[in-house]
Parts: C-alpha cells; structure tokens; sequence
C-alpha cells in the first residue's frame, strides 16, 4: 500500500488547470488510485472532492484526540477552509503546530514505520518535510536505526523548472548531525506514469469502505447492546445503504465471488474491453444476447473472440443468428462512424465517406492531434474522437488510441463519439477473430 502527502501542485484548480490535457489526464488518473490514506498541508477542499467518502481531519488538534483508522482517511495537518480557525497560518500558528507536532507523529506512527510514502510537491528543503522527519527522530530515536527502517521509504515526486532535468536519482537526507536517510527522489513535469504505477498498488476493497469496516469492528468489540442489524448485499451497495437506514452497528464479510453480469452496464463492457479486465466473456455475451433490443454500440467482437470452444458450443442458433446479425449491423454502421461498409473486415477497403472533425484538424496525422506537446492550437477531446471517425484504421494508431480513451474515460465518455470510437477500436482489432469467422459463416441446422 502506498500513502500520499501531497502539496498544493496536484490539487490546483481553475480553468487553466483543465485546458492541458496531460494536466487533465493526471487528475483522472489521481481520482482513479485507491490511497489508503492522505496527508495534506492544504487547506482547501480539493482532496476530499476528488476522493468522496474519504473521513477527513481537518486539523491537528483533531487528529490527536480522536481514534485514527489510517485507511480511508485525509489527514489536513494545517486546518481546513471549513474551519478557519484550525489553519495554521501566522508565526504563532506554526509554533503552537510544532509544539505538538511529536504527538501528531505518534498517532500516524503506523503509516510511516509500515508503509512507502510518496510525497507530491514537497521539495526536500520543505519546513513541514523537516518537521515530519523531526518528529519520527523523536518518536523512534534510541529504539531503531531511523536511517536504516526508513531507506528509500520516503519517495518525493515533483516537477523540476525548464532548465533541470527529468531524473530518477537518490539523496541523502539528513535528520540531524548524527542521523540522515536516503530518500528516492523523481523529477519528472509529467505525472502520468508515476501516478498509473501507483495505482496499480491499491486495494481491492475502496479504502473508505474499509476504514467503515475497521471502526465497525471496533465498535462491536466494545458494544454492550446485542446486535440487532445484519445486511447482506454487494459492497458497492453497502455504503449507501448504512446512510441510508442510519445502521448503528454492522456486521460484515468480505470474500472474492465469481462476477455477475447482473451488476454491470453498458459503461461496464467498454470498460472491461478497454482496460482488458479478466471478467468472463459468456457473462458477457449473455448480457448482450438478455438486451437485444439495446446495447448497439457494444463492443461485441472482442468478447466472442474470449470465448472458448465449449463457451461457443452452448450458444444457441438464435444467439449466434443475433450476434452474426449484431456484428453485421455494427458493420453496416460504419457509414455513421464515417467510413464505409467495411464488408470482410480488410482495412484496404475502408474508405473515409463523410466528415465528422472540424476542418482546422482534418489534414493532421495521429500523433499531432492527440499530442500535448508543441500544439500550436488546443484540440478539443470530442474534437479528437470526431477525428478518429474520419480516419482509415491504418490511419489510427490503435494502442495509442486506447490509451487515450482510458486516461480519458470519465471525461469524454459522456459525448455520443465515445461510444462509436470504443465500437471502432474494437473493430479495428478483433473483427478478423477466429471466433468472429466462425459466427458469421455460420449455417443454422449446421452446428
């Protein structure tokens, strides 16, 4: 598990914030990691925005006196806007943070001593860095080697000025005249990567949902009342459904069970094609088969291309008759995506037909209209996807073009081009599937 202290560089907001759009795919891959806990010296309300449901701490006094769960919590050690008088703001304020800062230490010893953190914006010269360091030395001196337990624990990510060089290197950071540390330090003006790779660290389980667990079962070991609610449901149901009946005490299990398409959407299946998740693809065929009358723009070749030869043996004629006509409609379809009817699925004889994108972008290539780098003029994301439903598939560059899409999904999944660029991509790389063939010339009473 990786825990966070962050600065105010990721947490930036107004509208030049979202007019970049690497700026706009770090912040949505920062709401999409699962932190288990955030320690922050900002005092705006930017964090818990981002991270709903997350129990914030808004300051140091309440920090100490309350019962930490370190998971699913922020911790604004400064104070917070909605309540000004918890920021630590004036000489005084800071002098009175310090004077108490050892015993703020101590109750999030268990993060620091267990777990790698990874501090966003903080230069290794930052007061508050020194303060934190301080009083871990405090805490831990005389019992461990500080400078041994800690090395390369502390990993600080920030953005170098125009004349520094992007680098990964590790530094000596001292703690006093007797005991220093070494810390990795990443120097890097493009967050994306180190935020995907952190990501990829979460847990399962929502943090916040886990914290509830924790403090539950606290509760219940002290509780002197019997327990009179018991609910059984989805997890992702659960939150919700404390709130709602304002339950005052839960009992609850946690165990891995094997996916239903019944708690997914249409949304769901072109996430899982993007992301290429390992969910069941008859699950997923079944979904689509249960809505025949719906669900057009699904992409439906690269879970029948999932299926496994028993999987294709239990489908019906009626079903493989409606995916072979669902395939074909999807086909026929391309006229609307603005190419024509792709026939065998041969990228040659796909011709542009009609135009979608915007005439100031239709002469770029690839890799200038979804560049962020040296654009002389800001493409507007349904601009791009509108680009991509003019282009030949030997005019697109596939990986790249997923890429996007899953950095993006939150943001432009809510314009109609989604969609028919998801059914595009999908096209593009799985309509010459065995699986595929197989539907198509396929003859009833021939199975």
């Amino acid at each position: 598990m990786v825990f966070l202290c962050i600065s105010s560089l990721i947490t930036q907001q107004g509208n030049e914030f979202y007019e970049d759009d690497v700026l706009r795919e770090e912040l949505d891959i920062f709401s999409r990691m699962n932190p288990p806990a955030i320690i922050t010296t900002n005092y705006d309300s930017a964090l818990e925005t981002i991270h709903k449901g997350y129990q914030v701490y808004g300051s140091q006094s309440e920090m100490i006196s309350s019962s930490l769960q370190n998971i699913g919590e922020i911790y604004k050690i400064h104070g917070t806007v909605s309540d000004h008088g918890s920021i630590v703001l004036t000489r005084e304020d800071y002098n009175r943070f310090e004077q108490r800062n050892k015993y703020l230490i101590a109750k999030l010893l268990t993060i620091f001593t267990e777990n790698p953190i990874v501090f966003i914006g903080y230069s290794l010269s930052d007061e508050n860095i020194k303060n934190i360091f301080n009083g871990i030395q405090e805490c831990l001196e005389g019992s461990v080697d500080i400078g041994e337990a800690y090395e390369r624990k502390f990993i600080f990510l920030n953005r170098p000025s125009n004349d520094v060089e992007e680098r990964v290197y590790t530094a000596e950071k001292s703690l006093s005249n007797r005991i220093s540390m070494k810390v990795t330090v990443i120097q890097a003006r493009d967050f994306r990567e180190v935020f995907k790779a952190i990501s990829e660290t979460k847990i399962q389980v929502p943090a916040k949902l886990v914290r509830m667990f924790k403090e539950q079962a606290f509760r219940i070991a002290s509780a002197k009342d019997t327990l009179e609610t018991i609910y059984a449901m989805p997890i992702s149901d659960l939150e919700q459904k404390i709130d709602k009946e304002n339950a005052e005490i839960l009992v609850s299990g946690i165990g891995i069970v094997k996916p239903s398409f019944k708690l997914t959407k249409l949304e769901d299946l072109r996430r899982i094609f993007l992301h290429k998740e390992d969910y069941p693809a008859y699950s997923c065929i079944e979904g689509i088969i249960s809505r025949k009358g719906s669900w057009t723009w699904t992409p439906i070749f690269y879970y029948i291309n999932k299926l496994t030869a028993d999987e294709l043996g239990q489908l019906s004629e009626d079903d493989i008759e409606f995916l072979r006509e669902r395939m074909k409609s999807l086909s026929s379809n391309y006229d609307a995506l603005g190419v024509s009817n792709p026939g065998d699925c041969s990228a040659e004889e796909v011709d542009p037909k009609k135009y979608n994108a915007p005439t100031y972008i239709r002469d770029m290539v690839f890799g200038d209209v979804f560049s962020s780098k040296n654009q002389k003029e800001h493409i507007e994301p349904v601009h791009k996807l509108q680009w991509v439903l003019d282009k030949r598939p030997d005019e697109v560059d596939a990986q790249n073009l997923r890429q996007y899409l899953v950095n993006n999904m939150s943001y432009v999944k809510k314009w109609g081009e989604f969609a028919k660029v998801v059914c595009y991509l999908d096209w593009m790389e799985n309509c010459e599937g065995e699986n595929v063939k197989y539907i198509l010339n396929y003859e009833k009473d021939k199975k």
